[in-house]
């Protein structure tokens, strides 16, 4: 692989996250909306449980950070799992 062909983040719909993503939540509308919040200026957030509270609302939990609520259509920055990404095994929460 060459490094032009090298894609380390991935926009994925909220819905389809699974526990071990590692996602930047930096600015992001629902997490950090101001962009001040310095814990996610520097590392990525390990999503450790997902759960679906409605139909319009994904709680998804992170370690050592609060649970966040997002719309299952939102669109998250994710880089790799903590233990390998594989696309093809991301699913929409029911």
């Amino acid at each position: 692989m060459t490094i032009e062909q090298y894609e380390p983040h991935r926009m994925v719909h909220a819905g389809m996250l699974r526990v071990g993503d590692l996602v930047d939540l930096e600015g992001d509308l629902f997490a950090d909306p101001d962009g001040a919040d310095p814990a996610l200026q520097f590392e990525y957030a390990v999503v450790c449980e997902i759960n679906r509270e409605t139909e319009d609302c994904i709680a998804i939990g992170f370690e050592g950070l609060d649970i966040i609520g997002f719309p299952p259509g939102h669109i998250l920055l994710v880089d790799g799992h903590d233990s390998g990404y594989d696309e093809e095994v991301h699913h929409e929460v029911h």
